[in-house]
């Protein structure tokens, strides 16, 4: 189990087990930069506006997590569990969400610029008014998501075919330099 405190570890990372993030959240830190929480269960946990840039989260259980308009740039997210979770508003560019589980996912306004969802599972997640800009989808399953005014650009892994189903859908594709 991981320590409470705020110890560095030998990667530069902090450690928290779940009471502690929780009672540090409660009090009111909403800074868990480079936190080490992989493999944490945190289902149904109340993280809005949280600061997770460059946490360490794969295989986390996230399931019906709320983060709304938290900061996870750059956190690894690989194989994460994030079930209905409520990403509105967060902030997931340059995150590392390769083959991670956001089927059902709120992630409506969310930036997910240059993110890595390669092999991610969205079916039926809400990505309107979501940027996916230099977003890795290879892979990805969209299956029924919503994409209404969700903004696609210079995407890795997609298909003309995919990009017609996608602007069908109400996606919208800009090029990009």
């Amino acid at each position: 189990m991981h320590q409470v405190n705020d110890e560095r570890l030998t990667d530069g990372l902090r450690a928290f087990n779940t009471s502690g993030l929780l009672k540090r959240y409660a009090l009111g830190d909403r800074d868990f930069t480079a936190s080490q929480l992989n493999g944490a269960e945190l289902p149904g946990i109340n993280l809005s506006g949280a600061i997770l840039a460059s946490s360490h989260l794969q295989e986390a259980q996230l399931q019906g997590a709320d983060l709304r308009g938290a900061d996870v740039s750059f956190a690894k997210l690989h194989r994460a569990n994030l079930y209905k979770a409520d990403l509105r508003g967060a902030n997931l560019s340059f995150g590392f969400l390769n083959h991670a589980e956001l089927n059902h996912a709120l992630l409506t306004g969310s930036l997910l610029l240059s993110a890595d969802l390669r092999d991610a599972a969205l079916c039926r997640a809400n990505l309107s008014n979501a940027d996916l800009r230099r977003t890795d989808l290879r892979g990805a399953d969209l299956d029924q998501a919503n994409v209404e005014n969700a903004r696609f650009g210079n995407n890795i892994g997609l298909s003309e075919a995919m990009k017609s189903d996608l602007a069908a859908r109400g996606a919208i594709f800009e090029q990009l330099p």
